[in-house]
């Protein structure tokens, strides 16, 4: 979930559930709204604790990127770590909106 209130962008991520062990956050650079596909995912940090089912991961994604335009997409992957495996990785993709009042 991408909000911008008045310039200001927050991103969330959806957390039904605590993880495990480790979750990974990786994201992809800001793009397009029409690029339907991303492959380079940079590891942005790791997956800080949720409060009421979702965990905000703006800092993680702007002290990479830096604060997204309104109008781009934004791609983010998440992997748990357990006891050394991988699980399949879960993409999601957001479209910055316009400040809002």
């Amino acid at each position: 979930m991408v909000t911008n209130t008045g310039g200001k962008i927050t991103l969330k991520l959806r957390v039904p559930s605590p993880s495990a062990q480790y979750t990974l956050v990786q994201g992809a650079a800001p793009v397009r709204t029409g690029v339907r596909c991303v492959q380079h995912f940079p590891f942005l940090g790791f997956l800080p604790p949720p409060t009421d089912g979702w965990s905000d991961i703006t800092k993680l994604h702007i002290a990479r990127y830096g604060v997204p335009k309104a109008g781009t997409a934004i791609w983010i992957r998440t992997c748990q770590h357990i006891d050394g495996w991988i699980d399949v990785p879960k993409v999601a993709r957001a479209r910055v909106p316009a400040a809002a009042l």
